[in-house]
C-alpha cells in the first residue's frame, strides 16, 4: 500500500502517543553531552540503532573518522575527537525504485547541563507537567529525533510501501557549531532528493536555512584626545568595513554553495 489517508495516520498517532512519549522519554535520560573535542553519544546511539533494527530497518554505523580523506573537505571543522565510538546511526528503508527518497535528519547530541538552574525536573529526569514534556534535549533535538523515527516506524507498521528510499539518521556532534557527524553521512552517500531536518522551528517550515557563520572580530587601536589637534580614529569606522567586506564575501560564499529553485511544473 503506498496511499494511507491523513486520518488513519492522525488515529495511529493518538493511539500510540504512550508509547511515542515513552521512547522520548527514554532518549533523553541518556546524557548524551557534548563537551568540544569530545562528546558522550555512544550510549544513545546504540540504543537507536536497536530500535531501528527491531523496527527492520538496515543500520549503519560509522565514525566521522572513518570517511577517507573527511579532514581534507573544506567544510571539515577540525580540533574534534571521535573516541568512544562516537557513531552516527544511518538506517534506510528502501523504496521500490519509482519516487524521490527522502532524509529525515536529527543530532543526538546536546549541550552540557548546569543541574542548578534546573527548577522543573533534573536534567535527565524527564517529568511531564501540563502537557509539556521536560529534559535536556526534550526540544533540541531529541524531540525531532523521536518524531522522525517514530514518523517512519508508523508508517512501516501501517503497511505504507514507499516508492523512493527513506533514510533516517541520528547523527553525533552537532552542538558548538559542529557538523563533522553530518558531513560524514554526506560523504558516505547517505543523500536524497529532499530533506527534513528536525531542528525546532515553532512548528514553523524554514526553507534552505544554511545556518551561521561564527566568528569574533577583535579591533585595536591607540587612546587620544580631540582636543589635541589631531584626528581620532574612531573604530566604528573600522568595523563598519569589516561588516561590509563580510557582505561581500557571504554573497560570493552563497553563489558557490547555494542553487537557485528550481521552477516547479
Amino acid at each position: 500500500m503506498s496511499n494511507i489517508s491523513e486520518g488513519i495516520i492522525r488515529e495511529t498517532i493518538n493511539l500510540r502517543k504512550r508509547d511515542i512519549v515513552d521512547w522520548l522519554s527514554q532518549i533523553i535520560r541518556f546524557p548524551s553531552e557534548n563537551h568540544p573535542p569530545y562528546g558522550d553519544e555512544r550510549e544513545i546511539q546504540l540504543f537507536i540503532s536497536d530500535e531501528c533494527q527491531s523496527s527492520g530497518f538496515s543500520v549503519d554505523m560509522f565514525s566521522p573518522d572513518d570517511i577517507p580523506q573527511i579532514s581534507e573537505h573544506p567544510s571539515w571543522l577540525s580540533g574534534r575527537k571521535y573516541l568512544n565510538e562516537r557513531n552516527n546511526v544511518v538506517s534506510v528503508w528502501k523504496g521500490s525504485g519509482k519516487g524521490r527518497s527522502i532524509l529525515l535528519s536529527g543530532h543526538c547530541d546536546v549541550a552540557p547541563a548546569d543541574e542548578e538552574k534546573w527548577k522543573t525536573c533534573k536534567p535527565y529526569e524527564p517529568v511531564i507537567k501540563d502537557g509539556k514534556l521536560y529534559g535536556r534535549g526534550s526540544c533540541d533535538q531529541k524531540g525531532g529525533l523521536a518524531a522522525a523515527f517514530w514518523a517512519v516506524k508508523l508508517l512501516k507498521e501501517l503497511g505504507f510501501k514507499p516508492k523512493g528510499d527513506i533514510i533516517f539518521e541520528s547523527v553525533v556532534d552537532e552542538e558548538f557549531a559542529g557538523g563533522n557527524g553530518a558531513l560524514a553521512s554526506r560523504l558516505k552517500g547517505y543523500n536524497a532528493d529532499f530533506a527534513i531536518l528536525t531542528e525546532p522551528t515553532k512548528r514553523d517550515i524554514y526553507i534552505g536555512s544554511i545556518g551561521a557563520f561564527l566568528g569574533e572580530i577583535l579591533l585595536s587601536g591607540k587612546g587620544s584626545l580631540p582636543f589635541f589637534d589631531k584626528t581620532v580614529p574612531n573604530p566604528l569606522n573600522g568595523i563598519s568595513k569589516v561588516i561590509k567586506y563580510f557582505e561581500e564575501w557571504e554573497k560570493y560564499w552563497q553563489s558557490l554553495n547555494l542553487r537557485p529553485a528550481s521552477k516547479q511544473e
